[in-house]
């Protein structure tokens, strides 16, 4: 499962506005979010590719997963 460290997510709407996002992309994806860690990992079953393009205001999944 691709993880991404998120920088700028900083609270719960961050939360429903990244999740939003992801499952408009893939409505079937799981995500678990750590908003202290501000780590999101994402269990889909759509190309890394395409998730990485998920863009929405404010945050942006970095193009590179976190290790």
């Amino acid at each position: 499962m691709p993880r991404y460290l998120v920088e700028d997510m900083s609270c719960e709407h961050c939360i429903a506005t990244v999740t939003k996002a992801v499952e408009k992309a893939d409505p079937q994806a799981r995500l678990d979010i750590d908003l202290t860690t501000k780590v999101v990992a994402i269990d889909s079953s759509i190309e890394e590719e395409r998730l990485q393009a998920v863009s929405y205001t404010h945050l942006t999944l970095p193009t590179t997963p976190y290790v």
